[in-house]
Protein backbone atom coordinates (compact mmCIF):
# COMPACT_ATOMS: atom_id res chain seq x y z
CA UNK A 1 0.00 0.00 0.00
CA UNK A 2 2.88 2.78 0.76
CA UNK A 3 4.54 1.79 -2.16
CA UNK A 4 1.42 2.81 -4.54
CA UNK A 5 0.84 5.77 -2.54
CA UNK A 6 4.60 6.88 -2.45
CA UNK A 7 4.63 6.46 -6.50
CA UNK A 8 1.34 7.86 -6.95
CA UNK A 9 2.41 11.08 -5.70
CA UNK A 10 5.77 10.82 -7.70
CA UNK A 11 3.40 9.76 -10.90
CA UNK A 12 1.15 12.92 -10.19
CA UNK A 13 4.25 15.27 -9.47
CA UNK A 14 5.75 14.31 -13.22
CA UNK A 15 2.89 14.84 -14.86
CA UNK A 16 2.01 18.54 -13.67
CA UNK A 17 4.61 18.99 -14.75
CA UNK A 18 3.41 18.32 -17.82
CA UNK A 19 0.69 20.66 -17.36
CA UNK A 20 -2.22 18.22 -16.64
CA UNK A 21 -4.96 18.55 -14.25
CA UNK A 22 -5.39 15.47 -11.94
CA UNK A 23 -7.92 14.44 -10.03
CA UNK A 24 -7.08 11.87 -7.64
CA UNK A 25 -8.91 9.21 -5.88
CA UNK A 26 -8.19 5.68 -3.52
CA UNK A 27 -10.20 2.79 -3.58
CA UNK A 28 -11.74 1.97 -0.86
CA UNK A 29 -12.03 -1.85 -1.56
CA UNK A 30 -8.47 -2.37 -3.52
CA UNK A 31 -4.75 -0.86 -2.77
CA UNK A 32 -5.79 0.89 -5.93
CA UNK A 33 -5.32 4.61 -6.97
CA UNK A 34 -6.98 6.13 -9.96
CA UNK A 35 -6.21 9.75 -11.81
CA UNK A 36 -8.50 11.15 -14.26
CA UNK A 37 -6.42 13.84 -16.15
CA UNK A 38 -7.92 16.70 -17.31
CA UNK A 39 -10.99 15.88 -16.28
CA UNK A 40 -11.37 13.22 -18.33
CA UNK A 41 -10.30 14.71 -21.66
CA UNK A 42 -6.68 12.76 -21.14
CA UNK A 43 -8.47 9.41 -19.79
CA UNK A 44 -7.52 7.89 -16.54
CA UNK A 45 -4.58 6.22 -15.23
CA UNK A 46 -4.74 3.07 -12.60
CA UNK A 47 -1.92 2.59 -9.73
CA UNK A 48 -2.03 -1.24 -8.62
CA UNK A 49 -0.92 -4.29 -7.26
CA UNK A 50 -3.48 -6.07 -8.96
CA UNK A 51 -5.27 -7.14 -11.85
CA UNK A 52 -8.32 -5.14 -12.57
CA UNK A 53 -11.85 -5.63 -12.51
CA UNK A 54 -12.64 -7.52 -15.65
CA UNK A 55 -15.31 -4.41 -16.21
CA UNK A 56 -13.42 -1.37 -16.02
CA UNK A 57 -11.63 -0.73 -18.68
CA UNK A 58 -8.49 2.15 -17.82
CA UNK A 59 -6.64 3.60 -21.01
CA UNK A 60 -3.52 3.62 -19.11
CA UNK A 61 -2.45 0.95 -16.16
CA UNK A 62 0.92 1.58 -14.12
CA UNK A 63 1.14 -1.98 -11.87
CA UNK A 64 3.82 -4.06 -9.65
CA UNK A 65 3.20 -7.15 -11.70
CA UNK A 66 5.16 -7.38 -15.38
CA UNK A 67 8.74 -6.47 -16.72
CA UNK A 68 7.73 -4.90 -19.43
CA UNK A 69 5.07 -2.53 -21.04
CA UNK A 70 2.27 -4.19 -23.21
CA UNK A 71 -0.48 -2.26 -24.94
CA UNK A 72 -3.92 -4.19 -25.54
CA UNK A 73 -6.21 -3.00 -28.35
CA UNK A 74 -9.82 -3.25 -26.79
CA UNK A 75 -13.07 -1.67 -28.53
CA UNK A 76 -12.79 1.30 -27.00
CA UNK A 77 -9.23 2.14 -28.19
CA UNK A 78 -5.85 0.93 -26.94
CA UNK A 79 -5.15 0.11 -23.57
CA UNK A 80 -1.21 0.23 -21.81
CA UNK A 81 -0.09 -1.71 -19.06
CA UNK A 82 3.82 -0.89 -17.75
CA UNK A 83 5.13 -2.13 -14.22
CA UNK A 84 6.32 1.11 -12.38
CA UNK A 85 9.95 1.16 -13.25
CA UNK A 86 8.36 1.94 -16.62
CA UNK A 87 6.64 5.60 -15.85
CA UNK A 88 8.48 7.44 -18.37
CA UNK A 89 7.19 5.05 -20.96
CA UNK A 90 3.76 5.48 -19.72
CA UNK A 91 4.46 9.46 -19.22
CA UNK A 92 5.72 9.64 -22.81
CA UNK A 93 2.52 7.84 -24.18
CA UNK A 94 0.01 10.15 -21.84
CA UNK A 95 1.75 12.90 -23.48
CA UNK A 96 1.09 12.01 -27.18
CA UNK A 97 -2.52 11.13 -26.74
CA UNK A 98 -2.90 14.58 -25.30
CA UNK A 99 -1.25 16.26 -27.96
CA UNK A 100 -2.49 14.09 -30.98
CA UNK A 101 -6.28 14.95 -29.51
CA UNK A 102 -5.35 18.19 -29.69
CA UNK A 103 -4.56 18.29 -33.15
CA UNK A 104 -7.20 17.04 -33.90
CA UNK A 105 -9.67 19.03 -32.18
CA UNK A 106 -8.03 21.94 -31.17
CA UNK A 107 -6.67 23.37 -27.86
CA UNK A 108 -10.38 25.51 -27.38
CA UNK A 109 -12.17 22.23 -27.57
CA UNK A 110 -10.19 20.09 -25.23
CA UNK A 111 -10.26 23.08 -22.85
CA UNK A 112 -14.17 23.26 -23.36
CA UNK A 113 -14.17 19.32 -23.19
CA UNK A 114 -12.67 19.83 -19.99
CA UNK A 115 -15.03 22.00 -18.26
CA UNK A 116 -18.02 20.32 -19.89
CA UNK A 117 -16.93 16.97 -17.89
CA UNK A 118 -16.24 18.63 -14.46
CA UNK A 119 -19.72 20.51 -15.13
CA UNK A 120 -21.79 16.96 -15.86
CA UNK A 121 -19.96 14.68 -13.70
CA UNK A 122 -19.00 16.85 -10.45
CA UNK A 123 -20.27 15.48 -7.05
CA UNK A 124 -21.82 12.31 -9.20
CA UNK A 125 -21.81 9.06 -7.38
CA UNK A 126 -18.46 7.27 -7.46
CA UNK A 127 -15.33 8.60 -8.30
CA UNK A 128 -16.58 12.38 -9.02
CA UNK A 129 -18.12 12.41 -5.59
CA UNK A 130 -14.59 10.96 -3.99
CA UNK A 131 -11.63 12.50 -5.80
CA UNK A 132 -9.13 15.02 -4.40
CA UNK A 133 -8.24 17.77 -6.84
CA UNK A 134 -3.89 17.50 -6.98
Amino acid sequence: MKQINSFAKKLVNRLKKEGFTIQYYHARSTNSVYLKLDYGMGHSIRISDHKGKHHLKYRYNLVMYGNKPRKCISKFGPRYFAPFKNMEYMVGIIKKDKLELISRIGNDKYEEGMKLNFLINDGRPGFWANYKLV
